[in-house]
């Protein structure tokens, strides 16, 4: 097994946990709102907030795989391939800004905030963009190894 299909099926194995993680919050959002009636209002948008949430996620999924595509064809060091990777990068930072909002727009519909909410927001926004940072040093990366030898510094 190459590695590029290794990583199809882990990708593969991430689709299947979104959806897994969908339906769980699903039920999460109906056993909080029994537990917590003064919130119950709340079960719905924050069920589709978190569903909302996910969709960078797979569009850098899907931009990974069409990214894996580019390798098995030999085409790692394309214009494409950055392009790709500058899409991925562009998700997360989506995603973080994304996750800041929703913790402003949580933090105070939320009767109290608690340590748990604030260090699951402040872990999920390192994340992002520890994520985005790094695809976005990868399209650099990429960018410069597709440039001809005569405008690259590098020796040949």
């Amino acid at each position: 097994m190459t590695i590029t299909r290794l990583l199809r099926v882990l990708l593969v194995v991430f689709a299947a946990g979104l959806a897994v993680g969908v339906l769980m919050a699903h039920w999460l959002s109906l056993d909080v709102a029994q537990t917590y009636p003064e919130v119950a209002h709340l079960r719905a948008p924050a069920f589709w907030a978190a569903v909302v949430g996910l969709v960078p996620l797979v569009v850098a999924a899907g931009a990974m795989w069409r990214f894996l595509a580019l390798v098995d064809r030999g085409e790692a060091f394309s214009g494409a391939s950055a392009r790709l990777v500058r899409r991925v990068s562009v998700a997360f930072l989506v995603l973080a800004v994304y996750i800041a909002v929703a913790a402003v727009v949580l933090g105070g519909a939320l009767p109290q905030s608690s340590p748990t909410f604030t260090l699951a927001v402040m872990a999920a926004e390192s994340v992002a963009l520890f994520l985005m940072a790094a695809c976005a040093l990868l399209g650099r990366l990429l960018r410069e190894a597709g440039l001809p030898l005569h405008r690259n510094p590098l020796p040949a």
